[in-house]
């Protein structure tokens, strides 16, 4: 079970991504294929029990960012990027 504060985070994101690429809730459960409803579940703060992580990585690929983001501060989605493999490292 995720603590709230990364619940809130994680369903805040899925709104965020939502708006930001401009899709209606039934277009974004489309791309995640699933139901409005989890959709509607999840922007309003509650992870739904039936959210397949297929949804979860369909979204990821559609807005191009790694899945472990979704449970990120947005500021950190570019730099938590930066040192995976294939990305800039500090040296």
């Amino acid at each position: 079970m995720m603590p709230d504060d990364e619940c809130a985070r994680f369903c805040d994101n899925i709104r965020y991504l939502r708006q930001k690429h401009r899709l209606s809730k039934k277009e974004m459960a489309q791309i995640m294929d699933t139901e409005p409803g989890i959709l509607e579940s999840l922007e309003s703060g509650s992870i739904p029990k039936r959210l397949s992580v297929f949804s979860l990585i369909q979204l990821a690929v559609y807005c191009q960012i790694k899945p472990e983001d979704f449970f990120l501060p947005r500021d950190q989605w570019h730099t938590a990027r930066q040192g995976r493999a294939g990305g800039p490292t500090a040296e």
